[in-house]
């Protein structure tokens, strides 16, 4: 199972607020069309 995408900063979806430690649902992440408000993962290539 992939993991969930983390915010980075609060946002506000159909009267429900996220944040950082939210876990933002598939449904709720797909309305979210802003890039710059999703935390950058770290990268892990094995190198």
């Amino acid at each position: 199972m992939a993991a969930s995408k983390k915010l980075a900063v609060y946002v506000t979806v159909d009267g429900q607020q996220y944040g950082p430690d939210s876990d933002v649902p598939a449904e709720v992440a797909k309305q979210i069309d802003n890039p710059d408000v999703w935390a950058q993962a770290e990268k892990s290539d094995g190198k």
